[in-house]
């Protein structure tokens, strides 16, 4: 389920904050957010994304991670997004090597992913930031 916490709209720059939570199985790269970029528009977007084991056969009970991941976007003249500079790992915390969490372009949204480890049930929770500022 998503949840809009709130936007605040003033001259152009608009700030969304999402609170997605997703259960995954196994070591499969799930989609947890989509962001939709706008064109005309820079963006930037934090991801807090936090995991737990909640069952299956590998890993121990409370397996856990946590990720910080931002990045800049800007999309102009109806082509699709384009990245600015690098996604910025800020924070990574994780119980399992195998689990991971990035930013990425697909169409014209970025798609927040995540992925668990193999024979783990994982419950994920992520709060999504925007900045938007029409250009």
């Amino acid at each position: 389920s998503v949840t809009n916490y709130g936007v605040n709209n003033f001259s152009g720059l608009t700030f969304n904050q999402y609170a997605p939570s997703i259960k995954t199985t196994g070591a499969t790269v799930t989609t947890t957010q989509i962001v939709n970029i706008p064109d005309n528009c820079i963006i930037f977007i934090q991801a807090n994304v936090v995991g737990q084991r909640t069952g299956g056969s590998a890993g121990a009970a409370g397996d856990g991670a946590g990720y910080i991941r931002r990045a800049t976007y800007s999309r102009t003249g109806g082509a699709g997004p384009v990245l600015i500079g690098a996604v910025q790992d800020g924070y990574t915390a994780e119980s399992q090597a195998g689990w991971d969490c990035t930013l990425d372009i697909s169409g014209n949204t970025v798609r927040v992913r995540i992925t668990g480890a193999v024979n783990n049930n994982v419950t994920w929770n992520s709060t999504i930031l925007t900045k938007q500022l029409t250009i």
